[in-house]
């Protein structure tokens, strides 16, 4: 793994942490509605991140 794919991945694992404790603790929701929200932001960021790397491999 390159040292950008390193970096890539550590910067999603922070982001959905992050969004994850503001959803449960600053916006008051659920466990179970912010751990949904989180899996449900990481399938569209992860969606995103395949549209551009089949862009880019064409």
């Amino acid at each position: 793994m390159t040292a950008l794919a390193k970096l890539g991945v550590t910067a999603v694992i922070a982001a959905a942490v992050t969004y994850f404790f503001l959803s449960w603790r600053v916006f008051k929701s659920p466990l179970t509605d912010a751990i949904g929200e989180t899996f449900g932001s990481l399938a569209v960021l992860l969606l995103v991140v395949s549209i551009i790397g089949t862009t880019r491999a064409n």
